[in-house]
């Protein structure tokens, strides 16, 4: 479970929330927020019909 991850902006596309993850953790390693995010380091995160969408959902706390 992440302990946070923004708030998406009206419109935003997913692959900028994930961008946003990354800056506001000051994350440095690609393979590192993928593996945080996706529990795997063999996925990618792409603009265009990105995968692994229920692994990161779960990953999403509600609150």
């Amino acid at each position: 479970m992440l302990g946070y991850f923004p708030k998406p902006y009206p419109d935003e596309l997913l692959y900028s929330v994930i961008a946003r993850h990354a800056i506001h953790l000051g994350s440095h390693s690609d393979k590192a927020l993928v593996q945080e995010l996706f529990l795997s380091r063999n996925a990618a995160a792409v603009v265009d019909f990105p995968g692994h969408l229920v692994t990161l959902v779960e990953q999403i706390d509600p609150c």
